[in-house]
């Protein structure tokens, strides 16, 4: 997505980039045994915002995770899907400030949780590895298995240590409420806002939408792999629905406001079709709703 070029240094910036340095460097100062723990901790936060890129491309490991993975995934290819939906340049140019700064806040707290459960996992599965070697040394007397666990220290800021166990379940917690808010900020921001931003700015100003997309369904249910016809004139082009039943028709959308198309699919036995008026400033998505074909009669589409 486009974004406008932000200002220097901000809230923002210290919320995406450095707030997570320092809380990782509070988990991780510890085991380096330094005597002056804030200076290190300082340093590693100034780090952390020089090589946040990098940090954030890290990131993408959650969608190899279990469970989290499967959510991150859909919200990533809804999130491809809609970069061709609108014209961000556009609609950055039409929001107010207070408008834009909300956008990018949201978007710093969506970062702030994603890199700071990045942190919790590395440190969690540090005290995983911790137990396990504990467990290792005693592996052939199960009697002292017990013993091993509770004695196994985590190094903390201060100079004492915490139960390895408990550091590690408090971190499996704390790691599990920051991917559930960046999953629900990711989909405020991507799936919610901006959408309702680029609705209401087209509806007002136009020049916003910029492609055309819906979806097809029979009785309610997603329609995967029927063809979808956008014919205007002599023209016409055609797209394939994904499983979701989803269709899009990238950057049609001026050309059809200003001579007006016409959307039509056929599959197994069933048709809609769904006139784009030239000059009307409809909002996508279209959906087609599949009707048994008889003759002389083609079911319509709602948009």
């Amino acid at each position: 997505m486009a974004f406008v070029q932000a200002a220097p240094f901000s809230f923002r910036d210290f919320l995406r980039s450095i707030l997570p340095g320092l809380i990782a460097a509070g988990l991780f100062v510890p085991y380096t045994g330094a005597s002056r723990n804030e200076e290190l901790v300082l340093g590693i936060a100034l780090l952390s915002y020089v090589i946040y890129t990098p940090l954030s491309k890290l990131a993408n490991v959650f969608r190899l995770m279990p469970i989290v993975g499967g959510r991150v995934r859909a919200l990533d290819e809804d999130l491809e899907l809609r970069k061709g939906n609108w014209d961000y340049k556009r609609l950055f140019y039409l929001a107010t400030t207070e408008e834009r700064e909300y956008l990018y806040l949201t978007a710093a707290y969506l970062d702030f949780y994603r890199l700071t459960a990045l942190y919790f996992l590395a440190y969690l599965v540090t005290q995983l590895a911790m137990l396990a070697v504990a467990l290792g040394a005693v592996i052939t007397t199960p009697d002292r298995w017990y013993a091993a666990v509770k004695n196994e220290g985590t190094p903390m800021l201060g100079g004492w240590d915490a139960p390895t166990s408990l550091v590690a379940l408090v971190a499996f917690v704390i790691l599990w409420f920051l991917l559930a808010d960046f999953l629900n900020e990711y989909r405020i921001l991507f799936g919610d806002q901006y959408d309702q931003f680029a609705r209401r700015y087209h509806a007002e100003s136009g020049g916003v939408v910029t492609s055309i997309w819906g979806r097809v369904t029979k009785e309610g249910f997603a329609v995967d792999g029927a063809i979808v016809t956008l014919k205007r004139s002599e023209w016409q082009r055609s797209e394939r629905t994904d499983k979701a039943g989803r269709f899009r028709f990238s950057q049609e959308y001026q050309s059809c406001f200003e001579h007006g198309c016409t959307l039509s699919v056929a599959f197994q036995g069933h048709r809609a079709s769904q006139e784009l008026l030239k000059g009307d400033k409809w909002i996508p998505p279209v959906e087609l709703r599949l009707v048994p074909e008889a003759k002389g009669d083609r079911g319509e589409g709602t948009g």
